[in-house]
């Protein structure tokens, strides 16, 4: 059952089923956790209640010699009301990882049959040290799992801000260059080259509010604060909008747009036309001025990856 589990959890009904006809025992059940106030369970056999929290039983004590392991009798701050006499008596293994408790498997035996033999002791004992040792080994399958997501989430983050910090250098140094221009007194401008400097410092300002924008979307991600809409869309009507926001910087390159003739789709409406201005934002920095761009719309049957063109090649598509 430990072999072939997906979980610890899914092996102990079956091994506790296998316990109690094998040591004479009525139920079995596994609990987990670093001390009596943590355990909780995980699987177990058998019919009726669980024994209340706290009440008397005997735990097994492990001599060097397994033939010698002897149950010593525990008894605790157990409440009158939960000293039921229902003939049962209560058995605990502990499992440990070196030392450290890490959880119980419990037994009931009827009292008239006293504690259990060498024989169904050593049982009880090995059991419990094999579901330990799984338990253990699931935990640090956990931990090594977070770690490697952890690592990989890591290495995401620093190459999404590696990416944004460039991307906002650009804007920074249009809206650099344009201020400079206005504050140079030794160059005289007209009221059209100051309206168009203004202009270029707004649109990158637009701009560079889009990419601290889309940073601050990367924390609400992992904080899953951040939900994207499905709306109803017309797609020519993102891709206009989108190559708008982009035109300026294209210069002398020209967009083409194909639209697919069933132009609806539902998304959120600000990340497609996010998504789309980045797309277009590859392809101006990655092709020569003077190529054309072409942007078509298609629906696939499933959401397709299309590589972003490489830097120098004569088209962008």
């Amino acid at each position: 059952a430990l072999a072939t589990r997906d979980s610890t959890a899914a092996a102990v009904p079956a091994i506790a089923a296998s316990l109690v006809p094998d040591a004479g025992l009525r139920s079995v059940w596994v609990t987990v956790g670093g001390d009596d106030a943590e355990e909780r369970l995980i699987g177990r056999t058998g019919e009726g209640p669980l024994p209340p929290p706290g009440r008397a039983h005997s735990v097994l004590h492990r001599a060097a010699d397994v033939d010698r392991s002897a149950w010593t009798s525990v008894r605790g701050p157990v409440p009158e009301r939960n000293r039921l006499d229902d003939g049962l008596a209560l058995f605990r293994v502990r499992m440990e990882e070196a030392g450290r408790p890490i959880g119980s498997l419990w037994a009931t035996r009827d009292r008239a049959a006293g504690p259990p033999d060498a024989a169904a002791t050593r049982l009880l004992r090995v059991a419990a040290d094999l579901v330990g040792q799984a338990v253990t080994h699931d935990r640090l399958e956990d931990q090594t799992r977070r770690a490697e997501i952890a690592q990989q989430s890591d290495a995401l983050k620093s190459a999404l801000l590696e990416s944004g910090s460039h991307d906002l250098r650009t804007p920074l140094a249009s809206i650099r260059a344009s201020a400079g221009t206005l504050m140079d007194r030794d160059v005289e401008l007209g009221a059209e080259d100051v309206r168009l400097s203004a202009q270029s410092i707004d649109r990158e300002a637009q701009r560079l509010n889009r990419l601290v924008g889309n940073l601050l979307d990367l924390s609400r991600i992992e904080a899953g604060a951040l939900k994207a809409g499905h709306e109803a869309l017309d797609l020519e009507d993102v891709v206009t909008r989108a190559i708008s926001l982009v035109e300026a910087r294209a210069g002398l390159r020209r967009i083409e747009i194909a639209t697919a003739e069933d132009r609806a789709a539902g998304a959120d409406p600000l990340l497609l036309e996010e998504a789309v201005v980045t797309l277009l934002d590859h392809a101006i920095r990655s092709t020569p001025e003077c190529s054309p761009t072409r942007l078509r719309t298609t629906r696939a049957p499933r959401p397709a990856v299309v590589p972003l063109p490489a830097a120098g090649s004569r088209h962008g598509e």
